[in-house]
């Protein structure tokens, strides 16, 4: 009987390490609150796997951290504990969902993009009207796709 104690011990101290170790942080959600577009949580990180959930513009998200094939692994947020969702939609911040105008400020044309970091979809010129939907500190949704915020100056209201 002793011996199982301490092996059980020492299992409960080994999970308690590797849990302290794992990097764990919060994102948010970033995509376009306007529009029936909601993040899917998938059972696997490939585009064609189950939707096991569904994430809305603004909430928080759990992840440890990993990736594969584009996506982010969270936790806890479905009924299965865990799923993928496409790092193309996650932010660092919590964003901000208002609508208001803004206007590409940047030295040259700038590319909106499908999604954070995706394919270009358009090039915007310089003083190109666009109204945004919502925003990080470093991405914002508009009304021609996800603009990088340092080329827009935001104005509020529609």
């Amino acid at each position: 009987m002793h011996k199982v104690a301490l092996i059980a011990m020492a299992v409960i101290f080994l999970a308690m390490c590797w849990m302290a170790g794992a990097e764990e942080s919060v994102k948010y959600i970033l995509c376009d609150p306007k529009v029936e577009n909601h993040v899917a949580i998938r059972r696997s990180p490939r585009k064609g796997a189950e939707e096991i959930g569904r994430l809305d513009c603004g909430d928080y998200i759990l992840t440890d951290g990993k990736t594969r094939n584009g996506y982010l692994h969270i936790l806890g947020m479905t009924e299965y504990g865990e799923g993928w969702v496409h790092k193309g939609y996650i932010v660092d911040d919590q964003p901000i969902i208002e609508t208001c105008g803004a206007a590409i400020a940047a030295p040259g044309r700038v590319k909106a993009r499908r999604y954070i970091g995706g394919k270009r979809i358009a090039w915007l010129d310089v003083c190109t009207e666009v109204k945004v939907y919502a925003r990080s500190e470093e991405w914002a949704v508009t009304s021609r796709g996800y603009v990088m915020t340092k080329y827009l100056e935001v104005w509020h209201g529609e």
